[in-house]
């Protein structure tokens, strides 16, 4: 994995608390709809965010709930929130 160089420019910090902003109201509508409790915080790391995004794994993989991409095709409000951590995962990696 190629290592990457930190600006701390002004954009650098929007992108971020935007990133962090999702991430809480993701938090908080997945705690909501499945009844969790994760807990919501003003930073995550990216270990905080994995570990989320393992365990809807894990539920996916329990409901047997298929992964779907494409036109035409409904994804499960399970791998939805999968897609949509998975995403701020990938950017705070």
């Amino acid at each position: 994995m190629q290592k990457r160089t930190v600006l701390y420019g002004k954009s650098d910090t929007w992108i971020s608390g935007k990133t962090f902003s999702k991430a809480t109201d993701f938090i908080s509508k997945l705690n909501e709809h499945f009844h969790l409790r994760y807990e919501t915080k003003s930073k995550y790391s990216s270990n905080d965010i994995g570990f989320i995004v393992e365990q809807l794994m894990n539920m996916m993989v329990e409901n047997n709930t298929e992964i779907v991409y494409g036109k035409g095709r409904n994804r499960s409000i399970l791998q939805k929130y999968y897609d949509e951590f998975l995403d701020i995962y990938m950017r705070l990696d």
